[in-house]
């Protein structure tokens, strides 16, 4: 019994290690800092709108997660968006086109998650929201969305003759 136990026990040691040695993915379907150009081709040639997501996927803080977990939920279904997860200490993770738009965000509240859509063919911020808006209102993510087509379509008028 003792030698079942030991081996038990090493087992679930060598799994807990191997486990905390890999960082944490985005869910499937959710595209990365790395894979931020195809994003963008995609929403592109799609004609969505790219969501850029900032946050981390093993926040301390409760609050932080579950706004984290219900950004992700929201734009990752919707059928008109791309999104993109980045997550870092600052600006600096995103895509060089995107830190100034990140960095205007986070003048809405600092704190994560922070969330950015943006127009994917000039990658002009249309909307954002930060986590002290996400924890105002639950229906922030659909007001969000709905800001930001209305953002493009009032650009989009503007090239029209």
């Amino acid at each position: 019994m003792k030698k079942f136990l030991s081996i038990f026990l090493c087992l679930g040691a060598f799994a807990i290690s191997e486990a905390a040695g890999r960082a944490p993915k985005p869910p499937k379907g959710v595209f990365t800092v790395d894979t931020y150009a195809e994003a963008k081709s995609k929403a592109a040639s799609e004609d969505k709108l790219l969501v850029y997501m900032w946050s981390e996927l093993e926040s301390s803080c409760p609050k932080c997660s579950a706004g984290t977990d219900a950004a992700i939920k929201s734009y990752k279904s919707n059928k008109g968006t791309v999104l993109v997860f980045g997550e870092g200490k600052d600006t600096s993770h995103a895509p060089a086109s995107l830190r100034g738009a990140l960095g205007e965000a986070t003048k809405k509240g600092n704190a994560i998650p922070i969330v950015i859509i943006v127009d994917p063919k000039t990658e002009k911020m249309l909307a954002s929201a930060s986590y002290a808006q996400f924890a105002e209102d639950d229906r922030v993510f659909k007001k969000l969305l709905k800001e930001a087509e209305e953002a493009k379509e009032e650009g989009d008028g503007d090239k029209d003759p």
